[in-house]
């Protein structure tokens, strides 16, 4: 289901990748509350939604190069951005 949203998320972005090779891409987590979050765990978290996003793109996922950002502010979501060979339409 999260990999689904996050392929149907893509697509009404409306990203494209341009070029080939590695995708850089930044991964911003905020917690939904105060409790204490192991980044491993987080990171592992993403992996289902990361391959939407690869989905939608039709890049393989092996090809992200990701950059990882742990907030403290409590809003229960994760952002990611397409950095550098992307644009939008």
């Amino acid at each position: 289901m999260y990999r689904e949203a996050c392929w149907v998320l893509t697509l009404e972005a409306k990203l494209k990748v341009v070029g080939l090779g590695k995708i850089p891409i930044e991964v911003t987590f905020y917690p939904p509350d105060k409790r204490h979050r192991d980044a491993d765990n987080m990171v592992a978290s993403i992996k289902a939604g990361l391959d939407g996003l690869a989905d939608a793109l039709k890049v393989n996922d092996k090809n992200f190069l990701p950059t990882f950002v742990f907030k403290e502010e409590v809003k229960g979501m994760v952002i990611v951005r397409l950095l550098d060979g992307t644009e939008s339409s």
